[in-house]
């Protein structure tokens, strides 16, 4: 780990608690469904305090597929998990599939895990409440950008600043410090000042709340 990145993460540590705090007091929207492609969804339910009302918790997607699962959102979401089983070599892990659509569920320790926390949360979906957050790794095309950027949902996308975009709704972010192509991990700590990199570039706060996407820089400009 860089020594930049320690010093981030000592920074973020330090202060969490109170920038969670401070969240909470202006989170006003309790049941939202946050769907990511990521872990970002159950990183932002737990520092508010939340319930998970999302099954996209402690797992990921490639970048197609999430594509396609947030396309169909309720028929993927009435399916029952299949083959099931634990990945090998790079991803040792359970793996499952909606259809087509193939799920890498990270943080789990077995199948039956997996398919219990899976089927629980997925009741708890509100389809008049979602927000879609996802980023430019694990496969990113642009044309894969025109179709996320069609869906019916408040939605954002963070995106290196390597790549630019020309929609409402990416927020530029430096690349990561091995794929100059991709956004880093959007759940690490960003900078001195204890951000994760999800708090950056964008009032994740007010997007969860109302889905608008305003960015710093409209922040500053108001």
């Amino acid at each position: 780990m860089l020594i930049i990145q320690r010093i981030y993460n000592l920074s973020g540590k330090a202060t969490r608690k109170l920038r969670d705090k401070r969240a909470r007091k202006r989170f006003h929207n309790p049941g939202v469904s946050i769907i990511s492609s990521n872990c970002v969804a159950g990183v932002l339910y737990h520092s508010l305090n939340l319930q998970f009302r999302s099954p996209t918790i402690n797992l990921w997607f490639e970048n197609e597929d999430f594509i396609k699962f947030c396309e169909h959102l309720e028929h993927y979401l009435s399916l029952e998990l299949t083959d099931v089983r634990m990945g090998e070599k790079e991803h040792p892990h359970p793996i499952g599939y909606l259809e087509d659509v193939k799920i890498y569920f990270l943080h789990y320790h077995s199948i039956e895990e997996a398919r219990e926390k899976w089927n629980d949360r997925k009741k708890r979906v509100d389809f008049q409440n979602i927000r879609i957050i996802h980023t430019d790794r694990d496969g990113y095309t642009e044309a894969l950008e025109r179709r996320f950027f069609q869906l019916n949902y408040p939605k954002i996308l963070y995106c290196s600043e390597n790549r630019g975009g020309g929609y409402k709704g990416i927020i530029l972010q430096r690349p990561d410090r091995i794929r100059q192509e991709q956004v880093g991990p959007i759940t690490s700590y960003g900078d001195l000042l204890g951000r994760k990199n999800y708090e950056k570039g964008i009032d994740i706060i007010e997007f969860l709340n109302s889905g608008d996407c305003i960015t710093r820089k409209e922040l500053r400009n108001e």
